[in-house]
């Protein structure tokens, strides 16, 4: 495992560099940002793989949020057959990584009972994990309060969340309970030549969420001229780090894959590609739907911004 890949890795890389194939194009991605409106982004869409579950929606139904939960499901498809394919090892730290949607949909739902949504509403804004793994969030959902809620989680891992009533310590719990008891024993698994990449961009990206300084780059902060007080930190990272955030990580995992072809970095970055290509089509979809300028969708996306440049 710490050595040269074997035979079933190996398969699972050339079988990404496969799949990245399907991915949208920097090309492409760039003309639906230009794209004139919603109905004309949809009319590029259909000619992808995006195609055949738009087509599946009525007609004069496609909005947004219908995009939106395309985009979703996509990107839940491509990460379960991933996982589905990949040695045992490898799989069992994909579908850990994975679980990370499993937490977002919990401060979604705890959210939503902050803000006394209804049940079916919050529903609808969750991901769509079911095809990754089981999970059974029925009790949360048909929770009365924050504390009902909380409370559901017993006899889970999450459990420890219980002896907080805040929801900020309780989210920033629910990623400490992410990185240490679901991620960490499963990081071993990783090659050893690619596991420095995948740590650090796990960092990254754990940092970009919860707003752990020590863990972003300083150079990244300084791409955003971001302020060194504290105080200040949030407002700027809120204004431009995520997207920020995924460049780096996606510029330096494109890197690496280009370097060490035949590696688990191959796979990663076509993990990472679907994440990214998902965040990029939900800004495009709604910054469409409010009739935002290009100029203006083009700053919060990754991918149409390598049009210009040589694709590895």
């Amino acid at each position: 495992m710490d050595g040269g890949i074997g035979p079933a890795l190996g398969y699972v890389v050339v079988r990404c560099y496969g799949l990245r194939g399907r991915l949208l194009t920097p090309t492409l991605m760039r003309s639906l940002v230009s794209a004139k409106g919603l109905r004309d982004l949809v009319s590029l869409l259909l000619d992808t793989d995006y195609g055949g579950d738009i087509e599946g929606v009525a007609a004069g139904e496609v909005g947004a949020p219908e995009l939106e939960r395309i985009f979703d499901e996509k990107l839940i498809e491509r990460c379960g057959y991933v996982a589905r394919i990949a040695p045992r090892r490898i799989a069992d730290f994909l579908r850990a990584y994975y679980r990370k949607f499993e937490v977002l949909n919990i401060k979604r739902i705890l959210r939503g009972k902050v803000s006394r949504l209804p049940a079916e509403r919050i529903k609808g804004t969750l991901f769509p994990t079911g095809r990754l793994f089981p999970t059974k969030l029925d009790a949360l959902l048909e929770a009365k309060s924050l504390e009902d809620a909380v409370n559901a989680l017993n006899g889970t891992i999450y459990a420890p969340v219980r002896s907080y009533n805040d929801l900020t310590f309780i989210e920033s719990y629910l990623d400490k309970i992410y990185a240490d008891s679901i991620l960490g024993p499963v990081i071993s698994n990783v090659p050893r030549r690619a596991r420095g990449l995948v740590r650090h961009t796990l960092g990254v990206m754990m940092g970009i969420s919860t707003w752990i300084r020590p863990t972003i780059p300083k150079r990244l902060l300084g791409a955003l001229g971001a302020p060194r007080t504290e105080t200040a930190m949030k407002p700027v990272m809120e204004i431009g780090l995520s997207t920020q955030g995924w460049k780096y990580v996606y510029d330096k995992v494109r890197e690496a894959s280009k370097r060490r072809r035949l590696d688990f970095a191959s796979i990663w970055f076509y993990i990472l590609s679907c994440e990214v290509e998902r965040k990029d089509l939900i800004s495009i979809a709604w910054g469409k739907q409010n009739n935002i300028e290009p100029e203006r969708i083009l700053e919060y996306t990754v991918i149409p911004h390598y049009a210009t440049l040589p694709q590895g």
